[in-house]
């Protein structure tokens, strides 16, 4: 059974991560604060991703600071594929970190609506 969400995510591209609650209509801007940055930054270190694909690491990272219930990305290369996930979650348990649910679109939809 798809994990159930308690709000609608998407991502601006512009490092911001975007709630959007479906049921009140409001939206909610989340931004890459300080401890999102060092985050993404051990990500890069720990070799989750290379530096050249940090803008994917503060994706993560911006979730995982602001307790994202599950982030539904399309990138297979960088976000959405098993081994980083893992390794993202390594880096994020070893920190503190709860772990972040990472799914394609398909996964979270109801299937009445596939």
């Amino acid at each position: 059974m798809p994990p159930k969400l308690s709000g609608t995510y998407a991502y601006d591209g512009n490092n911001n991560i975007i709630q959007i609650d479906d049921a009140l209509g409001n939206i909610e801007n989340v931004t890459l604060s300080e401890e999102a940055e060092q985050l993404a930054n051990n990500y890069v270190e720990e070799e989750v991703v290379r530096v050249k694909h940090m803008a994917d690491a503060q994706h993560i990272a911006i979730a995982t600071v602001e307790r994202v219930d599950v982030l539904v990305s399309w990138n297979f290369r960088h976000i959405v594929n098993l081994g980083r996930i893992h390794a993202f979650n390594s880096v994020n348990l070893r920190l503190g970190y709860p772990i972040l649910e990472i799914r394609i679109p398909k996964e979270i939809l109801d299937e009445k609506e596939i």
